[in-house]
């Protein structure tokens, strides 16, 4: 039995904070491997979400030579919605003889009862792992809930995200320091994110 870990995400693009983050979640879960979901469809995002298959591309260069790192384009296969309630039923499925953990944000686990399918209900389904960044506030979160979660703590207080990269690279900035080298020069390759006229 394996003890495997889901990232889903847009990851639009994948940044080094995701990475960090993943190494984390495996060494303090004692994970065997981490397996990145790029969303498919995602219910909750505007246009600025480059198409699936791209960001697939990313992800896959992101994790090379990271052999603990996977990817799966399990919602990308889907025409559907990307829910997470659904692709985490699906994943059950799929991997009946393992331990399965989901892997969010604080700040997703805030938004779950706004804007998930499902809301907390989801939390039922399999054992949810929240990354919180130093100094974010989870104190409007239910006891009862937080119950139901593993809290890592990730020490640095980055503000990286892939919105700010977004930005960045629109404005003709360098992401250098925000990005593997294959993620930058990918994007540079293919005038992904430029700012249209």
């Amino acid at each position: 039995m394996k003890k495997i870990g889901f990232y889903g995400g847009t990851f639009n693009p994948i940044h080094n904070a995701h990475l960090i983050v993943a190494k984390i979640v495996k060494e303090k879960m004692g994970l065997d491997e981490v397996i990145f979901i790029p969303s498919g469809h995602p219910p909750h995002k505007n246009n600025e979400v480059l198409n699936s298959k791209t960001r697939l591309e990313m992800v896959k260069l992101a994790i090379t030579g990271e052999p603990q790192f996977l990817v799966s384009d399990i919602e990308i296969r889907h025409k559907r919605k990307s829910y997470t309630i659904l692709t985490i039923e699906e994943l059950k499925k799929v991997y009946p003889n393992d331990q399965l953990f989901w892997i969010i944000g604080a700040d997703s686990l805030i938004e779950m009862p706004i804007i998930w399918r499902g809301g907390w209900e989801v939390l039922n389904l399999i054992p949810f792992v929240v990354v919180q960044r130093k100094g974010f506030d989870l104190s409007q979160i239910p006891r009862e809930i937080l119950k139901k979660v593993t809290i890592v703590e990730i020490k640095t207080k980055s503000t990286v995200s892939s919105t700010k990269i977004r930005s960045m690279l629109a404005k003709g900035k360098s992401i250098d320091s925000l990005v593997p080298t294959k993620i930058a020069w990918f994007i540079k390759k293919h005038g992904l994110y430029k700012k249209k006229n």
